[in-house]
């Protein structure tokens, strides 16, 4: 692999952490995650209060 191929990789595990990372932020902050037909507690889903 070339040298290029190795930045790509690392910007793209960077974005996972990141994204990772903001989804546990939000899990922390009670902010909903879902909005199709989840199996856990949407009680604070706005899609799921408005039907």
């Amino acid at each position: 692999m070339k040298f290029l191929d190795y930045i790509l990789i690392a910007l793209v595990l960077i974005w996972l952490v990141a994204a990772f990372r903001h989804m546990i932020i939000l899990k922390k902050q009670g902010k909903s995650l879902c909005c199709g037909s989840c199996g856990s507690s949407c009680k604070k889903c706005n899609v799921k209060q408005k039907s």
